[in-house]
């Protein structure tokens, strides 16, 4: 069933209508989890009369939480910031200029950056100093696997812990 609306979209649980940029048209999507992109389009569209297709992942990732968390105070001077997205990201676009950590000097803070599944990390080469304000920022060079960069850049910024 074409759909103009998705109120007309009766799939199975979880159907909505989705604009199909191959045909151009709105049809059924449903969610499937052997699909790469977690959503499968209903057979009517895709013309097979089997099961349909899967449905091309088009949502970059977005940022579900950082730690340090944002205007974070009292961090550890050697703790390593960590993002975690909402989906997996392509590791090998995750480097120091996508995900980069600057002083309040605007000094770079030198570093080691990871990726894995939907966590990203910035480990710091040596200790951060004590009472220092930093300002961590995960650019749109960061995409998912299937090649979607974040929609915007994310930056927080945090203060490490006073001297005792």
């Amino acid at each position: 069933m074409q759909c103009e609306v998705n109120a007309h979209c009766s799939l199975e649980a979880g159907g909505s209508c989705d604009t199909n940029p191959e045909s151009g048209n709105r049809w059924g999507s449903y969610p499937d989890d052997t699909c790469p992109s977690g959503r499968r389009w209903s057979d009517l569209d895709t013309g097979d009369n089997l099961s349909g297709a899967c449905q091309p992942d088009w949502t970059g990732p977005m940022v579900v939480s950082t730690s340090p968390e944002t205007d974070g105070t009292d961090v550890a001077y050697d703790t390593a910031m960590t993002v975690t997205f909402s989906e997996d990201i392509d590791a090998a676009t995750v480097d120091a200029t996508s995900f980069s950590v600057e002083d309040d000097q605007g000094r770079t803070v030198m570093g080691v950056v990871t990726a894995d599944g939907t966590t990203a990390t910035f480990t710091p080469d040596a200790p951060m100093s004590y009472e220092g304000g930093y300002t961590a920022t995960v650019t749109t060079a960061v995409t998912d696997t299937a090649g979607n960069p974040l929609a915007s850049n994310h930056v927080w910024s945090f203060t490490t812990h006073l001297r005792q």
